[in-house]
Parts: C-alpha cells; structure tokens; sequence
C-alpha cells in the first residue's frame, strides 16, 4: 500500500491509501469515496430569509402538533416520529425557525387545551355552583387552576413519545404559574378590609400588611423592621399612613367649602385651618338678636341645669346654673347681638371641654344640653340664609374639635397615636349613649385606623418567632456565600411596602393594572397566550 496526499474542491487535504500497483483509473474511485464520505450535509434553510424561516417554523410547529396527537392516538409511529425530527433539525437550529415553531404550536395548542379546560369548567360549574362562587371569589387561585390543566395538555401533547409524563408535569407547573400570572398583575395580590378601603378613599396608602391586619402579610412586616439594611425603610413605610391619617383627619376639619390646606407637619394644617373659622363665622355676626333673646337663653339654661331625664344630684345642678346665669350678666339693658351669643356658646364649649377632662361627666352633660339649646337659639337669629349654613359650619367645628384634641393628646409626639384620635371621637360625642352604641363623629375612620395600625406582634414572643423564620432563610443565603442575604430575603417585601407604586400594585391600583385586567380577563385569547407560554415554550427542540 501506498499513501497519497490529496486536495478536495473545499481545499482540505486528506491522506489516502491505495494498493502499490493502482492506477489511476483505481486512485480517482479512492479520491470519488473520500468525496461522499467527507461531504457536510445539505442545509435546506441555506438561502432562505428570516422572514421564509419563521413561516416554515410556525408550519412546522402547527404540523407537530398533529403529529403529536397522531403518536398519542396511534396513527403514527415512535419512528415516524423520529425521522420527522431529524428533517425539521436543520430549521430548528435557526432562532427564526424555532420562533415560528413555537407560535405555531402555541396558536394550535392553545384553542385545544382551552377549549377543552373551558368545557370542563363550564361542566363542573354547573354541577357544583357553591365550587365556581368559591373559585369566581378566588382570581389568582382559579387562574392557576386552569392554568395547571392547560399546561398539563399542552405539555403532555408537546413533550414527545418519550417523555410525556414529564411534559404534562413541566406544563402544569408552567401553566399554574402563567395562570395566576394574570390576576396576580392586573388585580393585585392583596384584598383589603373594609376599614382599609375607608382609609384608601382618604388618600392613605397602607402598606400590603396594614390593609388586611390580621394576615400573616402584617406579621412579617411588623417582624421586618428590627431587620438590618430594610428595618428603617419598612419602619418609615408603616409609619407614613399614620402622619398621611392625620393629614386627612385634620383635612376633614375645614369649614364648607374652605380649600385644602398644604400638607405638611399637623401641627401647621391644624393651625391653617383654624384661621379659616374666623371668616367661616364672621358672617354670622354683626346681627341684632330678637328682643326676648334674654329670656329664651334663661329658659335655655334653666331647662338644661334641671333636666329630669338627667341622674344628677341637686348641688351639681345648681353649680351649673350658676354658671350659665352668669354667663348672661353682661346682656342686661342693651342690644343683644349675634356675637354675644357666638361669644357665650365659645365659653360654654371650652367648660365642657374642662369638665370632660376633670372627668366631671354630670356637669359636662349638663353643659352640653345648654349648648345645643343654645346653637338652636343662635340659628332662630340668623336671616333666613344663613340658617341652613350655620349647622354645616358647626358640624365640620365638631370635626376640627377632634383633629385639635387627639394632637393636643400626642403632645410633644406630634403624631396621635389610634388610641388618641380614638378617645379624641369620644370626648367629643355629646351622647354617651350614643356612643356606647357605635355612633360617634369620625369614628368610622378612627375605628379603622386603630385596626390597620395595630401592633399585632410585638417585638417580643410571635414577633420573634417572625422574625426567626425569616431570619434562617438570610442565614442559608448566608451559608450560601451572600453578604447581602438580608437585602435579597427583604427586597421584594421593602418594594412592596416601601414604595407607592409597590402598595398599589398590591392591590391592582397601578395605573395600567385597570386596563391590562381588561384586556386580559374579558378577551379570550390573550390570556390563554399568556397562561401556554410556559408550558409550550419548556418544550422546544
């Protein structure tokens, strides 16, 4: 044998043996095999563009979906189906190729898993209603719900001959993410109470845990705050609805038709709209009162010190009327005016204010019936046009009396705490019956925000179980060498709870969350795209 060095038309060369005697005749053979042998295959998509490949993808895709079904069904074989991947290789190596593959077989699996979970659903619905009210109530959860069943069919379809039970696995849990996906999005992940909506139609923004108080959302928040690198941030974050709370209470105070006040430190919007009573009631002053004004007021006060319906021992009473007599001494042998009268129901107001913090609850029921019969007797005063406005500008007073009182309550703080704006709306109930009851001005609000801003685990005991848990996920990323397991483990909770577009997102009030559940939730096809990507995506080739 010999050995020859030859040149193919690619331009490699090639070592060769041939028998000693070989002609050429015999040589060119040897140099012809060498050809077949060393020749690359034939790329069919060679020449063609982006555009033919991903039209030639998505056939494909639509074609191997109906392969796939063939194969489940019987109608065509394991081989078949292996030579059918071999052919379409040479596409699925190009991106366009394997992008139209993927459409195609996400616009043919879709209608079919789809359709097939929606007939189920419709069908288990109406066997069991109390089911589909449970799952209508649930979005997120019915989301994947349906999803895991797409995923499942889709993946089982997609994954091949050999692996179908790991595709329908893959698929459901593809499916029950991209399912819950969509309502997660576009409705947020949290729902709030009652009394926390009541605080969002204020303009507070509560941080995810504050607007349903009693989850475990709140408990981690509370726990997070004696974490490292996020505590303060959460920490500021749970404390901003409590100033913003304050704001809006005091907001509430302004007499009819007064323009807002700056935001800002309480105590200044207090003092804001203060200034804004003396023209409130300006108006009504300057009147003369009708002649028996005098004798209505004694009438008044005497009806009120000796109220029969009141439980109250003779020696208060006459103390009280004592005091209401006095307060009409300067009226004697002159014109009585309105301001007189604003005059004597400002002192009574501050009295009974006293009396209610001497806790000298007898003879600040007392006043209080004097100054109600009193407001009545102003009102008969008034022209007949500023008689309907003159409850208006006393009813938002009562509201200022409160802001006023909780602030006076924080003291030094500056920040009333629930408790204050809470016994803030009661001194200020006339009624304590009424009270007892559940009335009360502004309590609805106050009500709600002592429940959204409770401490629900203090920074002993379940705090510290909190935080515990929560801590051994940091110490694994720790072990994991992570420095930052702190700000990996609190990030997404200090996004949520930290930043506002976080707490709105939280509960599907972001800008765009309206319009995208609207898309995605009352159109069909979107929102199975959606819940098959995954599921069909895992299985390309």
């Amino acid at each position: 044998m010999k050995t020859l060095e030859v040149e193919l038309e690619n331009g490699r060369r090639y070592q060769i043996q041939v028998p000693q005697e070989a002609g050429a005749e015999e040589i060119d053979a040897h140099i012809e095999q060498l050809k077949v042998q060393t020749a690359e295959p034939t790329d069919p998509t060679q020449g063609m563009s982006t555009y033919d490949k991903f039209m030639a993808g998505m056939g494909r895709g639509m074609v191997n979906v109906a392969r796939q079904l063939g194969n489940i069904t019987g109608f065509v074989s394991d081989e078949e189906m292996a030579e059918a991947r071999e052919v379409d290789r040479p596409l699925m190596r190009t991106g366009a190729g394997r992008v139209g593959s993927f459409a195609g077989e996400l616009a043919t699996t879709v209608p079919l898993a789809g359709g097939a979970v929606g007939l189920g659903a419709r069908a288990a619905g109406a066997a069991l209603p109390a089911a589909r009210t449970a799952m209508a109530a649930r979005p997120i959860g019915a989301g994947a719900a349906r999803g895991l069943a797409e995923g499942a069919i889709e993946g089982a379809i997609l994954a091949g001959p050999e692996a179908r039970t790991q595709g329908a696995i893959g698929g459901a849990l593809g499916g029950s993410v991209g399912g819950a996906a969509i309502p997660f999005a576009t409705r947020g992940f949290r729902k709030p109470d009652e009394g926390s909506a009541v605080l969002r139609n204020m303009g507070v923004e509560l941080t995810p845990g504050q607007m349903v108080p009693g989850g475990a959302w709140n408990q981690i928040e509370e726990a997070a705050t004696s974490w490292p690198v996020i505590g303060a941030a959460v920490t500021q974050a749970r404390q901003r609805p409590q100033m913003q709370f304050a704001q809006a209470m005091i907001q509430q105070g302004r007499p009819p038709g007064a323009a807002p006040v700056a935001a800002g430190d309480p105590e200044d919007m207090l003092s804001a709209v203060y200034a804004k009573y003396q023209p409130a009631y300006d108006q009504f002053k300057g009147i003369t009162a009708p002649s028996d004004v005098t004798d209505r007021l004694e009438d008044n006060f005497l009806n009120a010190a000796f109220d029969p319906t009141e439980a109250v021992d003779k020696g208060i009473r006459d103390n009280v009327f004592d005091y209401l007599t006095g307060k009409l001494s300067g009226l004697e042998g002159r014109r009585v005016m309105t301001d007189d009268l604003l005059k004597i129901r400002s002192d009574l107001r501050k009295q009974i204010s006293k009396k209610k913090r001497q806790e000298q609850w007898d003879q600040a029921d007392l006043l209080e019936k004097a100054e109600q019969g009193m407001s009545g007797i102003i009102n008969d005063a008034l022209p007949a046009d500023k008689r309907a406005l003159m409850p208006q500008v006393d009813a938002q007073y009562g509201k200022y009396k409160i802001a006023e009182d909780a602030l006076y309550r924080a003291g030094d703080r500056g920040m009333p705490t629930p408790f204050q704006w809470q016994q803030a709306v009661r001194k200020a109930e006339a009624n304590r019956g009424a009270y007892a009851r559940g009335g009360g001005r502004l309590r609805v609000p106050v009500s709600a925000a002592r429940e959204a801003f409770q401490t629900v685990s203090p920074a002993t005991g379940q705090r510290l179980a909190t935080l515990g848990a929560l801590g051994g996920i940091g110490a694994g990323m720790v072990g994991m060498n992570d420095p930052m397991a702190a700000l990996y483990v609190g990030m997404p909770l200090g996004l949520l709870a930290g930043s506002r577009a976080g707490r709105q997102f939280s509960v599907g009030a972001s800008p765009w969350q309206p319009a995208a559940r609207r898309v995605m939730e009352n159109t069909a096809l979107p929102a199975a795209l959606i819940r098959g990507m995954l599921p069909v995506y895992s299985q390309g080739e």
